[in-house]
Order: structure tokens, then sequence, then C-alpha cells
């Protein structure tokens, strides 16, 4: 079994409420637990040339770099710097990881980007603990309309998704909402911005993360959002500050992607909350909610 691995060309293929952002998706569906002490590499774009003897530029990246890295070893989870020659970039760790953790990630990443995208004039890698960026362009406090790498694999899902179902005995309701045997289930989510963006589209982002998140991964028991401006996650166990190597599905982000079952109303009541959360001006906010199970016996 195969995953697809495909690059988007560089246009918007969001609906028209949702072209102020971009985003990846990752749906997770019955997934085995891993740890590693690693940063867990999740994906990276490159985009443009330098040409392969622009010492300059090189130079100048590994300088910026080396400012990144010095940055997260002082226990700092987002900096972003510029060089003298224009060149733009920022690292964002999760809220939740230890300060190693997030040395440890921007460190691999600033080594990883350059293997991955010689030469690249803009670049973004993500990881599980953090995402860092670079570009020959001021990107900093701006959205990106682009549509990032996907990757998607069909059987998985639906292979995952129909043990998830089994597993959930005979009490799904008509409308496939979830349940569960004991009384209730604990549900953690947390969301995280940028730091150069303004509390307004910290706020819009949040709100888009939550209506696609539900739209984009319906039958799932945890799932977490990309986009270029904040991170949004869920799950039905409790991840905070702990690192996680497990294998993920990224989900289609273009308009006529299928996804199976009906929208997860599980999780409705907490993205809701989160909304909440965000109104506040909170950069970063965590819950562990405890939501009663829909329907009878």
């Amino acid at each position: 079994m195969e995953d697809c691995l495909l690059k988007p060309k560089r246009q918007n293929v969001f609906p028209p409420q949702l072209q102020s952002i971009s985003a990846t998706i990752i749906c997770i569906l019955n997934p085995t637990s891993s740890i590693n002490s690693q940063p867990t590499l999740r994906l990276n774009d490159c985009y443009g040339s330098t040409g392969t003897a622009n010492a300059s530029y090189n130079s100048s990246l590994t300088a910026l770099f080396e400012s990144l890295s010095s940055k997260a070893s002082q226990n700092n989870s987002f900096y972003n710097d510029s060089s003298n020659i224009g060149i733009y970039s920022l690292y964002l760790c999760r809220g939740d990881v230890s300060n190693e953790s997030c040395k440890s990630c921007v460190s691999s990443a600033t080594q990883e980007i350059i293997n991955r995208c010689p030469s690249s004039t803009e670049a973004i890698i993500w990881y599980d603990e953090c995402t860092l960026r670079y570009a020959d362009v001021n990107f900093f406090g701006k959205p990106d309309t682009r549509p990032w790498l996907i990757m998607n694999n069909v059987d998985s899902y639906n292979s995952s998704l129909t043990a998830l179902f089994e597993s959930l005995s005979s009490k799904a309701s008509q409308n496939n909402s979830f349940y569960n045997d004991s009384s209730n289930i604990g549900i953690y989510s947390l969301y995280l911005c940028r730091g150069d963006v303004s509390n307004e589209s910290c706020k819009s982002c949040v709100s888009s993360a939550t209506q696609e998140i539900i739209n984009r991964c319906p039958s799932s028991t945890e799932a977490i959002i990309w986009y270029d401006e904040c991170t949004l996650r869920y799950a039905d166990v409790n991840f905070f500050g702990k690192p996680d190597t497990r294998p993920w599905l990224i989900m289609n982000n273009v308009d006529n992607t299928t996804s199976p079952g009906q929208p997860n109303f599980y999780a409705r009541g907490l993205l809701d909350q989160l909304i909440g959360r965000v109104n506040e001006k909170d950069r970063l906010f965590e819950t562990d909610e405890q939501i009663v199970k829909i329907g009878d016996d």
C-alpha cells in the first residue's frame, strides 16, 4: 500500500470563505502510539531557485539559521529574523513542548530544510514539535493563500475507519455520531497562533480551523490542522507535552476531496470552547474536556 504524494500547483483551491488562509490537514484514525526523543518530521515544501552558484544567499541563510537556533536555545518558543540581503525566516514551537524539545526541533529543522530544499528561495518544514519557514520576501504578519504539500492514502484511511467503527460496538446512532462504552470520554485540544500575527488574524485563523477540521476529518478521533498563521489539534488521548512518532494520514485540501463518514459531533463542543478562548486574545490554549456521550445506551 503506497502513499500518494501530490504537489499541487500554486493556485487557490479553497472555497471563498477560506481563501485568506491556506491549510494542511492531518486526520488520525485508530493509531498506534509511539514515543521518540527525536523531533518528528512530517512534511516540507520548496519554492524557487537561487542557482547553485549563489554563495552569498546560501551564506546569509546559514547565518540566519544560526541566529534562530541561538534564540531557540534561549527558551524562545517563537522568533523571526531577517538578513541584510533580504531573507526572512521564523520558527514556531508548540507551546506545550519542553524547551529542550523546541531547541532540538529547530536545530534539526535548520539542517533538514537545507538538505531537502537546496538552492530554494523559499521553503517551509513541519515537525510535530515545531515549524520553520524562510523566504526572499517579507511574509511576517501576512497570511499566505497558497496550498502546501499534500499527501493522501485512501486505502489506509478506509481500513482505519472500518477498524474504528468496529471498536465502537453496536451503539452508533443513525447519524453516525460517536459513542463510548463508558459514560464520559476525554477529549484534549489546543491551538497555537504565530507570534507575529494580529489578535484578529489569530481569532480568524482558529475560527476557520475549527470549521475545517470538522469538515475534513469527519470520523476521526484525532486530528491536526496547520495553517500559515495557526495550528489546531484535538485527540481522545492526552498528547500535551509529548512527542508523537505515529504515522499520520494527511488529507487532501482540494475542494472535491471526499471524506468518509458523517460530521464528528463529539468534538464540536470542545472546539466551540476554543473559539471562546481565542476571543480573549490567548495565543496558546489547551484543555481536557469531559464530553457526555450522545444518545441512549
